[in-house]
């Protein structure tokens, strides 16, 4: 039977959804997630499209025309090797006639004052910027999906706790009720532990609704239906590795894809920049045109045409107006990663000292609870002989409550900020996942 027993407890665990898996689902299911990764593919096929914009492009024209407009009549007839000396004498005023002209155009871009080279180096730019842009978009749901979870798993041992001190509550409140129906205690005491009690199941109450409104979030975050034993960890104490603060600032300003993408950003400016200065470059462009004239398709005249085009632009008033416009582009994008620079710090500095303060609140929670047990446990027998009332037992029932609410309170905000300080400074990677998720496990979840 023990064995049993021990079997359904272990399939349950092996059940459960761990924190590693939460965010896996939650990475594969997002649908922002998704979308920027149809933005990376959409970049990838803009360099393509640039690379091969080089090779130029070749046109098929299939052209019926019919009219008896003078110019039109006379190059028709032209074309179509048709034309006579007796056409001279009606050209002013020509009779109707058909054209059809079939036949293929080619141009090649020989030189484009570099324009081509450097779209190709601003759409691979953009493309290695939506690649972090993709991957701090995935850190960020990583860090909203183990925030939400630790949410559920802390209203859980919340609700754990209330219901425990309601049961304790429950044990001295019969025995209370006998003795008042029986006159040997005050009435008030009675009615005033009543309200405590009352108070206890309010909690209790209070943390379903939070666990149930947790839940929904967290379900639809991962797409999974989730209930309450799904939940694989428990809040509890571990000791991750704290370094300096300057470390983390020092570590954002180096990992943290949203700085690399302004990098890239900053880039593609100087690219426009130097566009901006070669815009007065000549564009050479070889073409060839061949193609067919005739009245029908069985008596065709066919010719061709091929040579160099260039457009040298001499005269361009907005010239200097472009590049200027251009630099201020690249200065407005500079500022904005400062800005973002500046946020980042501020935030690791605010995280950091919320860890220090959460590790020391656990300290002197831990001692707060020593003593509100040590206070239950001399009420109860000091109430049982009648020294103390029943109210008072509840009383300190319910400030053991809260003592160990506050405690693990203060857990729950030490592993949430420092996951927070891992996203900040661009180390919420696999590893720390799978280790929070390992580290703060139920028991016989992993290495059993």
């Amino acid at each position: 039977m023990f064995s049993y027993v021990m079997l359904l407890l272990t399939l349950n665990l092996n059940s459960q959804v761990s924190i590693e898996k939460a965010v896996e689902s939650a990475l594969k299911t997002n649908p922002i997630i998704n979308s920027y990764y149809q933005k990376i593919e959409s970049s990838k096929y803009s360099i393509e499209e640039v690379k091969l914009s080089r090779y130029g492009m070749l046109n098929f024209k299939f052209i019926y025309t019919k009219g008896d407009e003078p110019v039109y009549a006379f190059a028709s007839k032209m074309r179509q090797g048709e034309f006579s000396m007796a056409d001279m004498m009606k050209i002013n005023n020509p009779d109707s006639i058909d054209n059809l002209e079939i036949g293929f155009e080619y141009g090649v871009p020989l030189f484009t004052g570099y324009k081509i080279e450097n779209y190709e180096k601003i759409m691979t730019k953009n493309y290695q910027a939506n690649e972090k842009i993709y991957r701090e978009v995935k850190n960020g749901i990583a860090f909203k999906t183990i925030f939400t979870y630790l949410n559920v798993s802390l209203y859980q041992k919340l609700k754990e706790l209330a219901d425990y001190s309601i049961k304790l509550s429950e044990v001295d409140l019969q025995s209370a009720k006998k003795l008042n129906e029986k006159g040997m205690i005050f009435g008030s005491d009675y009615y005033a532990a009543l309200s405590i009690y009352s108070t206890l199941n309010n909690y209790s109450s209070n943390f379903d609704k939070d666990i149930e409104r947790e839940l929904k979030a967290l379900s639809v975050l991962t797409s999974l239906n989730l209930s309450s034993k799904d939940i694989s960890i428990e809040l509890k104490e571990y000791d991750w590795d704290l370094k300096d603060e300057n470390y983390y600032i020092d570590s954002a300003i180096k990992n943290r894809d949203s700085l690399k993408a302004y990098d890239d950003y900053i880039q593609i400016n100087e690219l426009k920049i130097d566009m901006a200065k070669k815009s007065i470059l000549p564009d050479v462009v070889a073409f060839f045109s061949f193609s067919g004239n005739s009245g029908s398709i069985s008596d065709m005249k066919t010719s061709s045409i091929y040579g160099l085009k260039v457009d040298f632009p001499i005269g361009k008033p907005n010239y200097y107006a472009t590049i200027n416009k251009t630099i201020s582009e690249r200065k407005d994008v500079e500022e904005l990663k400062k800005n973002e620079e500046r946020n980042i710090i501020d935030e690791i500095k605010q995280t950091y000292s919320n860890i220090l303060q959460a590790r020391n609140s656990m300290k002197i929670a831990k001692e707060t609870v020593l003593n509100a047990e040590k206070s239950l446990e001399l009420f109860i027998p000091l109430y049982r002989q009648g020294k103390q009332s029943i109210m008072e037992v509840l009383r300190a029932n319910a400030n053991l409550l809260q003592a160990r609410s506050s405690y693990y309170e203060s857990v729950f905000k030490y592993h949430l900020y420092y996951t927070k300080l891992m996203y900040l400074s661009g180390n919420l990677n696999d590893d720390y996942i799978k280790s929070i998720s390992k580290n703060l496990a139920k028991e016989s979840v992993y290495g059993r």
